[in-house]
Order: C-alpha cells, then structure tokens, then sequence
C-alpha cells in the first residue's frame, strides 16, 4: 500500500482477504514500523550528532553551523467528516501537514505530522514539538563556534525559509528587497542549504507512491502512514550507506588478487603484479 498506493479493496482483492482485516493488518504493521525503527533509525540526536551533521552540511552544502533544514509539506487526504475547513489549505485541497527537519544527506531528524491543513507555516511551526523541544532547551544544541576562516563565534541553527520566524536557532533569509551583495550571497548560501529539506520530500515520495494519491484515510491512519513511510525512507539511507561501505572495504581487500583455483570451496589468490606469470603458467591454449 505504501509504496504502489494500493486501497484496502485492492489489497483485498489481491489477497483474497477481507478489507476489515487487510486494515487491521496494515494499521497494526505500521504501528509496529514506526515503534521498533524509529529508536534505530530516526533517534533524537545527541550535541555529538549535531557537531557531525554541522560539520556535514558545511562539506556538502557550504552552510556552517548548520544543524539541519526545516520545511513543511502537505499531505492530501480525503476530507474527514465533520471537520469543516480544518483540512483545507491555500491550494484548496485537504490535507494535513508534515513538519520535518533533515540532515545534510536528506534523513528526516524529526518529523511533526497531523496538524490541520488550513494553518499557516509559522502556526504549523509554533505549534510544533520540535519548537517546544527547540525553546525549552530540551535539544542538545552544541556551543557557539567560530565560523571558518574567522574568529567570529555564532550559535548553531536550523534554516528555513522566510515564512517561519527567526529565533536565536532558526536562521531565515533577508528579505528581498533593497538587499546588498553580501545578503544576497548569504541568501544563496542558506537557499543551498535549505533545498535539501525540498529534496528530502521529493525522495520520500518517489519511493512511496501513495503520496501521489489522493489518501481516502482517516487522519489518525494518515498520521500513522507519514510516520512509518519517514522512518522507512531513513531505514533505506542507512542500509545503503552500510552496503556501500562494505563494496568499498571488499573492493580494497581484493585489489590486485586473482583467483588460483575454480574450486569455490579451497580459493587462493595471487597479487596483481604476478597475475600476468600465473596466467602464462596455467592457462590453457587451444
């Protein structure tokens, strides 16, 4: 369902099963995703965790201090009965919101998800418990550092776009009028740096299809769905980051070997540089 955005009777269709139990079967597997991956997978970061994403960000997106990119999305739903305009949004559908922070490599650091689509970015914001944890000093934001190349020493901070308020962790960009070469260089800067939320969105729904769809669930259900598609989506980064590593590391031990012997179970190898006599040796010629 997730990833082909199937509905209850296809998949009760396809299984030969009732849709009450392909829904039970669906909500309670969602349920059990989100509750054993996200200690794994989607962990509140440590003041370790924020200096290595910083330090991320800078070599990949040149934004110092820069703890993570903070954006809103809107997940279109189907409208929930009885609820009015709650759901309804400025491009006139229904949905709900997912607020969500990413690192520099596009995994979700925290997610908000279930507030009413017709709330503003900062209201969505603000009403956040990434803001709650942010200003009540819950996070374990590291220490000011000096930016590079500079003994000027400034917080650590989160970007986001101009919609969203600045706070001593929120770094917004200048507005655009009447802006100086120097603002406008920042702005880019910050810009880079943001687009990586814009990005992280746009993965999470290519590997998801359901996203594509209109969602005919309940809002306690299309909570469940965001919950369990994010930590899905930072379960597949981490599991191609560790498979990577390892082609990497078996591609440096097996550098310049040779296999001896066509016999799998008693394999020897040769270097590289004596590869050329071993051939000669036992090669066979037609």
């Amino acid at each position: 369902m997730l990833a082909t955005g199937s509905t209850y009777s296809e998949l009760s269709f396809t299984f030969r099963t009732g849709i009450s139990t392909v829904s039970s079967i669906v909500i309670e597997c969602m349920k059990v995703i989100w509750s054993k991956l996200q200690p794994l997978h989607m962990p509140v970061p440590t003041e370790q965790d924020f200096v290595r994403i910083a330090k991320r960000f800078y070599d990949k997106w040149d934004m110092p201090n820069c703890l993570g990119a903070i954006d809103g999305r809107h997940v279109r739903i189907k409208r929930p009965a009885h609820s009015g305009l709650l759901y309804y949004n400025y491009k006139k559908i229904f949905s709900i919101v997912l607020q969500a922070v990413f690192d520099a490599d596009y995994k979700y650091l925290f997610i908000d998800v279930g507030n009413y689509g017709h709330q503003s970015d900062g209201g969505t914001f603000r009403s956040s418990n990434f803001y709650k944890a942010l200003t009540s000093n819950i996070l374990k934001i590291p220490r000011s550092s000096k930016l590079p190349g500079s003994n000027m020493s400034v917080p650590y901070f989160f970007v986001r776009d101009g919609a969203y308020p600045l706070l001593e962790y929120v770094m917004k960009p200048y507005p655009d009028k009447n802006v100086s070469s120097e603002k406008t260089n920042f702005n880019a800067r910050l810009s880079r740096a943001r687009v990586v939320a814009e990005n992280g969105f746009a993965r999470t729904s290519q590997l998801w299809r359901i996203y594509y769809t209109k969602i005919e669930k309940t809002p306690t259900v299309v909570d469940w769905i965001v919950k369990s598609t994010c930590v899905l989506h930072n379960m597949i980064i981490d599991v191609e980051k560790v498979n990577q590593n390892s082609r990497i590391n078996n591609s440096e031990d097996s550098e310049g070997l040779v296999s001896m012997n066509n016999d799998e179970s008693n394999v020897e190898s040769v270097p590289g540089k004596i590869r050329v006599k071993w051939f000669r040796t036992h090669a066979h010629v037609n």
